[in-house]
């Protein structure tokens, strides 16, 4: 993100230049206009030995492709008829793009996977989408039927993760508000190029970097880049035919009253936001410290106005666990587990589970937990653990086995110790005699 708003700067100062330069030269002092030509380049030089120490691939291909198509807006003619210039730039381009790959392999594999499971919610509901907010349960539960259906891809395994954000805004729109929202998009973000083009404006490129980045990040979720499109977009807008009724001075008069009524409404609702989220900060103090029956008090008195915080609920839930209220634990947990991609929700649901004494329920969770991320210990740790409560020994050193075998995507002390507590049921099982199981076809 760093990177891109260097890259917003860099294209800013160097290509509004020529679109400046007669106001230049209508300047009384020439010593002025040389010191503003030199600010620009100057930006250009600092933001070009900075991009590259960010070791932000997706600012890289923004920016090259800002570059590229700079240079096609200025030279296409002569370009455009030249076979060995093409033949150079998609070898130079190829080249590129598998260095950038090899740079971060595990990293691109990850987000590959990511669009994967992304493309695959969307099938599911392609047109309206999942609604404001959805995306992490929509994705979560796409990865956990993509590994349901693909249990022995192990190298996507390893690689896989519960993201915040998309890392592409496009499938992340057109999970929420389906195609129909991402047409919408699109549409006003092609309308408003063209504006840009017809009037040469610097903005344009800044329109063409932001969006070549949203292919594989997720500035759009991010407040700074919201405003800046907005920004973009009513740029684009002055003078174009559709804000020609505006020069009423009745439909101004609305449209300014109107504007004033939500922006009014908008600050009073994020001052009362502000509040509530001083007093969450405060109970996750409690939540931190242990203090889990304090924490609870605080939670409940806040749950109305952050009862769609995925964390929030989590929070909630699991103090509600820590303080034995497993049903209403897992009533917060079960909403929170529709709003987020975290397979802890279930490992706590099925926790609350098995100290109610619902053991299939609490296995249930626990499976359900490993299908989401097949990559961590700790659902399977508990599945044992339940096992070995319920007097099924067999099963229990079957998952044993299994943990022993498995490879943490981050080693650790934890999963170190839950590896060596899976030996320990082993050794002290020594009736059971190691076979082929194949775990990720039965859970």
């Amino acid at each position: 993100m760093f990177a891109l708003s260097l890259g917003v700067i860099t294209t800013t100062s160097n290509l509004s230049w020529p679109r400046s330069k007669q106001w230049i030269n209508n300047l009384q002092s020439l010593h002025t206009a040389h010191i503003l030509y030199m600010v620009a380049w100057l930006t250009v030089l600092l933001t070009c030995s900075i991009i590259p120490a960010s070791m932000s691939r997706s600012a890289w291909i923004a920016a090259f492709g800002v570059v590229l198509w700079a240079g096609i807006a200025r030279y296409g003619s002569k370009w455009l008829h030249q076979t060995s210039i093409w033949i150079v730039g998609a070898t130079i381009l190829i080249g590129c793009l598998w260095g950038i790959y090899v740079l971060k392999k595990d990293s691109a594999d990850g987000r590959l996977l990511i669009w994967k499971t992304e493309i695959k919610a969307i099938s599911h509901k392609p047109w309206l989408g999942y609604g404001a907010g959805a995306f992490r349960f929509a994705q979560g539960e796409a990865q956990r039927e993509y590994f349901q259906k693909n249990p022995s891809k192990n190298r996507e395994i390893q690689v896989a993760g519960a993201p915040e954000y998309g890392f592409n805004d496009y499938l992340q729109i057109a999970i929420e508000r389906g195609c129909i929202g991402l047409i919408l998009f699109l549409s006003i973000g092609i309308v408003s190029g063209k504006y840009l083009y017809q009037r040469r404006s610097p903005y344009l490129y800044i329109l063409i970097a932001l969006s070549i980045f949203s292919f594989s990040s997720y500035p759009l979720n991010l407040l700074s880049f919201k405003i800046l499109w907005i920004i973009i977009i009513a740029t684009a807008a002055i003078d174009s035919p559709s804000l020609q009724l505006c020069r009423y001075r009745g439909i101004a008069i609305l449209l300014t009253g109107v504007l004033g009524g939500v922006s009014f409404y908008i600050c009073r609702h994020e001052t009362q936001r502000k509040s509530v989220l001083k007093e969450w900060q405060l109970t996750q103090y409690l939540y931190n410290t242990y203090a889990y029956k304090e924490a609870v008090k605080g939670y409940a008195a806040l749950f109305d106005p952050l009862k769609h915080e995925h964390n929030f609920l989590f929070q909630y839930g699991h103090a509600l666990n820590k303080t034995g209220d497993y049903d209403l634990s897992s009533r917060i947990l079960r909403l929170g587990a529709q709003r987020s991609n975290d397979p802890m929700f279930y490992n706590i649901l099925g926790n609350n589970a098995k100290s109610s004494g619902h053991f299939s329920q609490a296995e249930h969770y626990y499976r359900l937990a490993f299908e989401m991320l097949p990559n961590r210990m700790y659902p399977l740790y508990l599945l044992m653990q339940l096992y070995l409560a319920e007097g099924k020994q067999t099963q229990a050193c079957q998952i044993a086995d299994s943990l022993i075998n498995m490879t943490p995507k981050i080693p650790s002390n934890t999963t170190q110790e839950f590896q060596q507590k899976a030996r320990q049921v082993l050794d002290s099982l020594s009736t059971y005699t190691p076979k082929t199981y194949c775990l990720e076809a039965d859970l």
